[in-house]
């Protein structure tokens, strides 16, 4: 009969295989995980999830909005792991997207810049860049502010 297939269907006769060869390889996979993978219990824990203050994009000249910090000061104050991302652009246009977090492990504020994408900066100046800013109070403040390795 595969002869027939591949007289019929001429190249979808690679696809057919490999596609089965996929569905295989998951049903092993899935049967040998079950079998080897324990059961969820009444005592295992969720990973905390962060909360979020929002992913915002402004355009040229555009501020974040006050809301924003109000949030990520609250969730500050409170030590509830939380985020904020803002997406700004460069004078020619590229985003940098900045992420804020507070609470959980981070003391204080930390922040998040990745400007990987900014086409006009020297190649190696562009990346992923930390910073840790301890003495934070208030987010649109940060204080004590360092640099550190992003690894």
């Amino acid at each position: 009969m595969q002869a027939t297939t591949r007289a019929v269907l001429g190249g979808a006769t690679t696809v057919v295989g490999v596609v089965g060869v996929l569905v295989a390889a998951l049903t092993a996979c899935q049967q040998g995980a079950g079998a080897t993978t324990p059961r969820a219990t009444a005592t295992a824990r969720p990973v905390p999830v962060a909360a979020s203050c929002g992913a915002i994009r402004l355009g040229q000249g555009e501020e974040v909005p006050d809301e924003a910090w109000t949030c990520l000061d609250a969730a500050l104050a409170s030590g509830r792991a939380t985020t904020l991302v803002v997406t700004r652009p460069t004078v020619e246009g590229d985003p940098v997207v900045l992420t804020y977090r507070v609470g959980g492990d981070v003391r204080g504020l930390e922040i998040v810049t990745d400007d990987s994408a900014d086409a006009f900066a020297a190649p190696q100046a562009r990346g992923v860049h930390v910073e840790r800013c301890p003495g934070t109070v208030r987010v649109v403040e940060p204080r004590d502010c360092r640099t550190v390795d992003p690894g």
